[in-house]
């Protein structure tokens, strides 16, 4: 327990925040994106909640957490974020094609529908 409160405090909070630097565990580096990603997370989470009867306790103690969460990261605008928005929302304009149908329009979050081939190591003996 001594070794890793020594490692954590060697990392500095500069250091600390910037993608790919190690966080003080071994093999563990920080996020490229963890706005993006946490965004992403949260709204997933939220999406396979509503399945869930909303009488249901799990859901709505579930929901509440999740939702606050979400506030407090979209509450917080990094800098540069305007001008990434406006970048995002010119993209989606000149492809609609590539970017989800069933996207929120108001949102800027893009996810990209990839076609990935199949591989002819991942095929069953049975699907030949």
């Amino acid at each position: 327990m001594k070794s890793t409160s020594r490692l954590f405090a060697v990392v500095k909070s500069e250091r600390f925040l910037t993608p790919g630097n190690p966080t003080g565990l071994t093999g563990l580096l920080t996020h490229p994106a963890p706005r993006t990603q946490l965004i992403y997370l949260y709204s997933s989470a939220l999406d396979k909640l509503s399945r869930i009867p909303e009488y249901s306790v799990y859901r709505q103690s579930a929901e509440a957490i999740t939702k606050q969460r979400l506030n407090i990261i979209n509450g917080f605008k990094p800098p540069g974020y305007e001008e990434w928005a406006q970048r995002a929302k010119q993209k989606i304009q000149e492809h609609p094609d590539v970017f989800g149908k069933d996207r929120d329009p108001s949102s800027v979050f893009m996810s990209a529908q990839l076609t990935q081939e199949k591989d002819e190591r991942d095929v069953s003996w049975n699907d030949r």
